[in-house]
């Protein structure tokens, strides 16, 4: 009878701390989307880092015609290559809008036009950051919950609830610097969560039996990281 009794609390406390580490990671998650939404269309404003209307119009082109297109500062270092436009920004600024363009990575241009023909962009120019951010916001989220689980397995203990993996994600939830670039479209936001599942992946063929089908995400996700 005490052995039952002894598995039953056992087993009560194993379900109740699993509760628990799945409220935490809720409310991290919570944490992390509402910072990284708050404001998220007017901060950083559109001039801070112009890639962000690269990713834009190129990712809408590549789906939309198959052809890359960005901007360039100086149009006169491509040769000869055709400069469709020149765009004058309300603060004076020029973008000058070069075709074919090819030097940057497309995935990330790829989704975040994806987003922005969603949202009803019927030319590339019409791109907007409101719609395009939303991608950069889900993909930091999904880091967020990268590290608490990367961090799980690093962790290692079994008997007790695990505080480390939480506060790490705490972290890298509310740290103002990681909250604000969680929304800006920049490359790094797809790279991310790309390396964190290469090296889970990795972990989990390494400590899990060394399946086939974990090594060989591990090396889809690692080969991703080019695009």
């Amino acid at each position: 009878a005490s052995l039952l009794l002894g598995r039953a609390l056992l087993v009560t406390d194993v379900a109740r701390r699993h509760r628990l580490e799945l409220l935490a990671t809720l409310t991290i998650l919570a944490l992390a989307l509402g910072y990284r939404f708050f404001d998220y269309d007017v901060m950083p404003q559109y001039l801070e880092n112009g890639d962000e209307l690269f990713a834009l119009w190129n990712g809408w082109s590549i789906l939309h015609d198959g052809t890359p297109r960005g901007w360039t500062l100086w149009p006169g270092s491509y040769g000869g290559q055709p400069i469709t436009m020149t765009l004058i920004s309300m603060h004076g600024v020029e973008w000058h809008v070069i075709e074919p363009y090819f030097e940057h990575p497309p995935l990330l241009h790829v989704l975040v036009g994806a987003a922005a023909m969603l949202g009803g962009a019927d030319d590339w120019s019409h791109a907007r950051l409101v719609h395009g951010r939303l991608v950069p916001i889900f993909l930091s989220t999904l880091s967020t919950w990268l590290v608490i689980v990367l961090s799980r397995r690093l962790d290692g203990r079994r008997t007790s609830t695990r505080l480390a993996p939480y506060f790490a994600g705490l972290f890298y939830a509310v740290l103002p610097t990681i909250a604000v670039q969680g929304r800006v479209i920049k490359e790094e936001a797809i790279l991310t969560p790309l390396i964190l599942g290469a090296v889970l992946s990795f972990f989990r063929w390494r400590d899990e039996g060394r399946k086939t089908r974990d090594v060989v995400i591990a090396a889809v996700l690692a080969g991703a990281c080019m695009l």
